[in-house]
C-alpha cells in the first residue's frame, strides 16, 4: 500500500523527462560517432571526397585531379573554386568562387546584360585550350580561348547596343544527366537569356552502370553523398569496403553499357531545353563534335546515332539546333587540324565553334548582317526572337560546310 501510494504521489513522468529518457541512447550514439570521426581525422590521412565519388580516371586518381576537382553531392564532382594557374591534363586555367572557369565571380544579372550560359562537358570547358605542359604550365598562348570566351568577345566587339556575358557552365567528364541536374539546381540564380547545350561523348562512354543509377538525384542518395563528403570516417569506411569486395567474392563478368542510353540522352537534352524555356531563357542545342569514325567505330556509331535522333527530336519540338558538320566525323580527315585529338577541338576548332555560334545568333536573335541590334527599346533582348520562325531557326545538317543556314534560306 505504501509503495503504491508513493508511485501515485509521484505521478507520470513529465514530457521533458520522457523526451530526455528517449534521447539518451541517441545522444550516446552521437558521441560515439563523433569520437570515431575525431579519431579517424587525427590518426589517418585525409582522403578527398572526389576519390570516393570517382575512380578509374584522372579526376580522382591522380594528384593533379585531386587538386583540381572535389566531390559534389548532387553531381558527383565539380571544379574546385578559386584555382589560379591550375594545371590539369595539358590545360592551365583559373576558376572563380562559384567553381566555374570564368573570369571573376558571377554577380546578379543586370537588366541590360545579355547573359548566355553554355552548358556542357570538357569541350565547352575548353580541354587543352590553351595547351600547356606540366614542366612549364605558365607557358601557353594567351590568345587560345574556349569558344564561350571567344563568343563573348565577338558579341561585345561587333554587335552594337549589346553587352554580353557568356558563362561556361561546364565540367570535364559531365554527361547530359549531370548537366540537367546542374541546370535545374542553378538556373534560378543565373537567370540566363540564352542557354546553349552541348553533350555527347561522355554519354556514349561505357560504364558498368548508367549515370541515372550511380548518380541518382533522389534526395536520400544526395544526402548520403553529402554525408560522405563531410565525414572522413565514412570516406575511409567506403574505401575499405571497396578494397575488401574483390577478395570476398568471385568476380563476375561485367556488362558494360553507355553512361546515358540513347533515348535517355535525347530526353535529357529536350528536358534541358524545357527547363531553360520555363525560366524565360531561349534554348539552343549544339550537336556533339567528333573528329573521325575510324579510331573507335563503335563509339562513333553511337555518337552519330544520338546526333541523328537529337536532330529529329529538336526539329519536332521546335528547338533551335546547330550542327557544324566540319567538326563531325563526316568531314574527316580534312578536319584534323580542328582537333587536338579524337574528341576535343583545338584552339582552331574552338574558334570555328565560336564563329559558327556567333553567325547562328545573328539570325537566332534577329541581328542584321551589319551586326546591329534590331530591337525597340534598350534591354528588350527577348524581342527579336519573336520575328524569327522556329522552322527558320532550325538548322538541319548541311552537306557542304557548317549548318548555320536553314533550309528555308537556301
Amino acid at each position: 500500500m505504501v509503495a503504491d501510494k508513493t508511485r501515485a504521489d509521484n505521478g507520470p513522468l513529465s514530457f521533458k523527462k520522457r523526451l530526455l529518457f528517449h534521447a539518451v541512447p541517441y545522444l550516446a550514439l552521437l558521441i560515439i560517432l563523433l569520437a570515431i570521426e575525431g579519431y579517424v581525422r587525427v590518426s589517418l590521412p585525409s582522403i578527398p571526397s572526389i576519390q570516393v565519388y570517382v575512380t578509374g580516371n584522372t579526376h580522382g586518381d591522380s594528384d593533379e585531379g585531386a587538386q583540381t576537382f572535389e566531390g559534389d553531392p548532387l553531381l558527383g564532382w565539380r571544379l574546385k573554386s578559386n584555382l589560379e594557374n591550375q594545371w590539369w591534363e595539358f590545360t592551365t586555367f583559373d576558376t572563380n568562387g562559384q567553381h566555374l572557369r570564368h573570369p571573376g565571380d558571377i554577380k546578379v544579372k543586370a537588366p541590360d546584360v545579355l547573359r548566355i550560359v553554355c552548358l556542357g562537358d570538357s569541350v565547352t570547358f575548353g580541354y587543352r585550350v590553351p595547351v600547356s605542359w606540366k614542366q612549364n604550365p605558365l607557358k601557353f598562348n594567351d590568345n587560345d580561348l574556349p569558344y564561350p570566351r571567344l563568343l563573348e568577345h565577338r558579341i561585345n566587339n561587333e554587335v552594337m547596343g549589346i553587352k554580353a556575358e557568356v558563362i561556361a557552365m561546364a565540367v570535364p567528364g559531365y554527361s547530359s544527366h549531370q548537366g540537367l541536374a546542374w541546370l535545374q539546381r542553378d538556373i534560378e540564380w543565373l537567370r540566363p537569356d540564352i542557354v546553349t547545350v552541348n553533350f555527347g561523348w561522355n554519354d556514349s562512354d561505357y560504364r558498368p552502370a548508367a549515370d541515372k543509377e550511380t548518380l541518382t538525384t533522389r534526395r536520400i542518395q544526395v544526402f548520403l553523398r553529402w554525408l560522405s563528403a563531410h565525414s572522413q570516417a565514412v570516406v575511409h569506411a567506403a574505401r575499405w569496403l571497396r578494397k575488401m569486395q574483390p577478395g570476398r567474392r568471385i568476380a563476375k563478368p561485367v556488362t558494360l553499357g553507355h553512361r546515358v542510353a540513347g533515348d535517355d540522352y535525347v530526353a535529357n537534352m529536350l528536358e534541358i531545353a524545357r527547363v531553360a524555356k520555363t525560366h524565360g531563357a531561349k534554348p539552343l542545342i549544339i550537336a556533339q563534335v567528333y573528329q573521325n569514325a575510324n579510331a573507335n567505330p563503335p563509339q562513333a556509331k553511337a555518337i552519330g546515332a544520338n546526333r541523328v535522333k537529337l536532330t529529329a527530336a529538336a526539329e519536332q519540338a521546335g528547338i533551335p539546333f546547330l550542327n557544324n558538320v566540319k567538326l563531325t566525323e563526316a568531314a574527316a580527315p580534312a578536319n584534323r587540324h580542328l582537333f587536338g585529338e579524337l574528341i576535343h577541338p583545338d584552339s582552331q576548332g574552338h574558334k570555328r565553334m565560336a564563329d559558327d555560334l556567333f553567325d547562328f545568333l545573328i539570325k537566332f536573335r534577329g541581328w542584321d548582317q551589319e551586326r546591329r541590334m534590331t530591337v525597340t527599346g534598350s534591354g528588350d533582348i527577348g524581342a527579336p526572337l519573336r520575328h524569327v520562325t522556329l522552322r527558320a531557326s532550325i538548322v538541319p545538317p548541311c552537306s557542304s560546310c557548317c549548318s548555320v543556314c536553314s533550309r528555308a534560306g537556301r
